[in-house]
């Protein structure tokens, strides 16, 4: 093989990673905050936009995000917190030969075959058409629009509401009220590929991808979170008291849908509805749990040497079978704190 000889006759030397990857990617990121208070309430507001930009070609993330945090003592016996935050996220990829929406994407599937790309071949003969391996493939179109798109959507919505009662001297009342959203959103379009003949390097022509297919899959899940704990305790001479009992709830929800067609009339359509009727697949799935419990622990101390805990708790898990998805759970414990005794401390 000659160094640097005619590409056209397979006489080339192409370093594949410089073709293939970009000497340098840009990333940028904005953020703007607000921040403020008096002694009865405290915020804070931030806004965000971050994009980058991948090292492989065509590949790339975008960012917004917002959040805003809100302490507000309402009364004398009344704190309220509040948090919200939002983020919307948008990945764009290519497809490379990628036929599931849920597998890798282009630039992973390309970057996996630039090892393999031999030297004396070139990205693209002189006549623009371009070369393929043995796959048959090329790394470099991989990551061009040449093979189709990819697009994932995300958007995060949580938001969290804890109040905080001081009713009376010793009595505590907090609650936790928390909520989760996420939803992904995905579009995958393959584009009918081709590669050309060539004749002085002896290439062929070839079909790749016979028939253009569009991917659509939507998927959320949720979370909701609730809590109350009620806390009270009392001193009464050398009698100590402490009760604690509260109550939580979690329930989850996750489902997805996914569909496809394909022989798309050419590679300009992204609406899954222009395809073939005949090739249409579609599959879904959700599922959802919930887990509920109550429980209380009562302390008691007397002149702090004597002390005794009792615990209770009442569990109950939508993933077991019915009949046992609830279970009581009991617990005791004494403690003597002999440092405390007065013939020790003689």
């Amino acid at each position: 093989m000659k160094n640097g000889g005619d590409p056209d006759l397979l006489e080339g030397n192409t370093d594949w990673y410089k073709e293939f990857l970009r000497s340098a990617a840009l990333q940028h990121s904005h953020n703007v905050s607000l921040a403020g208070g008096s002694d009865r309430i405290t915020y804070l507001a931030s806004l965000g936009y971050m994009s980058q930009d991948d090292i492989i070609p065509n590949s790339s993330y975008e960012r917004y995000n917002l959040r805003i945090n809100t302490t507000a003592k309402v009364t004398s016996w009344f704190k309220l917190g509040v948090n919200l935050t939002y983020l919307n996220g948008q990945e764009t990829d290519t497809t490379g030969d990628a036929d599931d929406i849920d597998g890798d994407g282009g630039s992973f599937k390309a970057f996996q075959r630039v090892g393999r790309a031999v030297p004396y071949m070139p990205v693209k003969y002189s006549d623009g058409t371009w070369s393929y391996l043995s796959a048959p493939t090329n790394p470099v179109r991989m990551v061009t629009d040449d093979y189709g798109r990819r697009i994932k959507n995300n958007n995060n919505i949580s938001a969290l509401i804890s109040p905080e009662f001081n009713l009376v001297e010793g009595l505590n009342i907090k609650g936790i009220f928390a909520y989760e959203s996420s939803s992904y959103r995905n579009k995958q379009f393959n584009k009918t590929v081709d590669y050309k003949s060539f004749e002085p390097a002896g290439q062929s022509g070839t079909n790749v991808v016979a028939r253009n297919k569009q991917m659509d899959k939507w998927e959320q899940w949720n979370n909701l979170t609730a809590s109350a704990t009620m806390n009270y305790e009392k001193q009464i001479d050398a009698h100590y008291f402490k009760v604690m009992a509260g109550g939580s709830l979690e329930t989850f929800k996750w489902a997805y849908t996914k569909a496809s067609r394909r022989d798309f009339p050419n590679n300009n359509f992204s609406e899954i509805n222009a395809g073939d009727p005949n090739t249409a697949s579609a599959e879904g799935n959700s599922t959802k749990s919930a887990l509920a419990s109550v429980f209380g622990r009562l302390n008691y101390s007397f002149a702090e040497r004597y002390l005794i805990e009792a615990n209770l708790r009442y569990d109950g898990s939508s993933k077991f079978a019915k009949g046992n998805r609830f279970g009581l759970f009991p617990s005791f414990s004494v403690g003597w704190r002999i440092s405390e005794e007065a013939f020790l401390k003689m």
